[in-house]
């Protein structure tokens, strides 16, 4: 399956309130963006991968020429990813790496499969549909429950050696050299 495009706000709203049991993995880009040049052949790999085919539809916009769109989903940055089930948000993320991105989309798949699968389930019904609005939060939050089996995930090909995050949240950062005086 190749890519598919919105053709305007309408079509976005009719498309992502429309498909239903399915994974919408929307991709928001930007010709000038330097990373989205690189994450752009991993995302058009993954949705032509025939694992997914059955269970995602992949769309690209570009924030630039859909603004509108852009501005519903609160993008902020890109590239960024969103993945809806039944026209609700259930993850956003960022990355360039092709085994990043397969690694959110099947942990989303394995959350949902493991929410279908499970007998006490008080988020979807039968009909796979949800049962009430405080459903949509608990998919949000549990999105990354350490109680989801996601032994099946390969994610050895992951490399994040080149990644240094030792000091993202470091309150020790000396940051007086910075001039803020102008910011209100």
């Amino acid at each position: 399956m190749s890519l598919k495009y919105f053709n305007n706000l309408q079509d976005f709203n009719y498309q992502t309130n429309s498909i239903k049991n399915k994974l919408l993995v929307i991709y928001f880009t930007a010709s000038w963006c330097g990373p989205c040049k690189r994450v752009s052949p991993n995302f058009l790999s993954v949705s032509n991968m025939n694992k997914y085919q059955d269970e995602c539809i992949f769309y690209k916009v570009d924030v630039d020429e859909h603004i509108d769109i852009s501005t519903i989903c609160n993008i902020s940055s890109i590239p960024t990813f969103i993945i809806l089930y039944n026209g609700d948000i259930i993850h956003e993320f960022s990355c360039v790496e092709e085994s990043y991105l397969i690694y959110n989309l099947e942990t989303c798949m394995n959350h949902l499969q493991q929410m279908k699968n499970n007998d006490n389930n008080e988020y979807i019904d039968d009909n796979n549909e949800y049962l009430d609005d405080s459903s949509d939060n608990e998919i949000i939050t549990n999105i990354y429950d350490e109680n989801i089996d996601d032994s099946n995930i390969d994610d050895s090909n992951i490399d994040d050696s080149n990644i240094d995050d030792s000091n993202i949240y470091d309150e020790n950062i000396d940051d007086s050299n910075i001039d803020d005086s102008n910011i209100d």
